[in-house]
């Protein structure tokens, strides 16, 4: 395993978190918004370390390591879109 990949998947983690501790102070639509959007992010940064270590340590195929990859990436950018369409729905 990369130390590099893996150092580097670990701060994406680490900046997740960040995230979301800057975005809990808020309350109202926005703050939920917020919280949204910064659980997309820490799943973003998730989706990373598995890809890293699925293929090192679990041994899976390349095409199943890129697959399940893909997938947490797709959920975590939804709740990225989620989280952006809460600041504009109209009530």
């Amino acid at each position: 395993m990369e130390i590099i990949n893996l150092v580097l998947d670990f701060v994406l983690i680490a900046m997740s978190i960040w995230m979301l501790t800057i975005v809990t102070g808020y309350g109202g639509n926005i703050g939920r918004a917020f919280t949204v959007i910064g659980w997309g992010a820490f799943i973003l940064g998730i989706a990373h370390l598995v890809e890293t270590i699925t293929f090192e340590v679990f041994g899976l195929s390349q095409f199943m390591v890129e697959l399940s990859h893909r997938l947490i990436v797709i959920v975590g950018f939804a709740l990225v879109v989620i989280g952006f369409q809460m600041f504009v729905q109209k009530k």
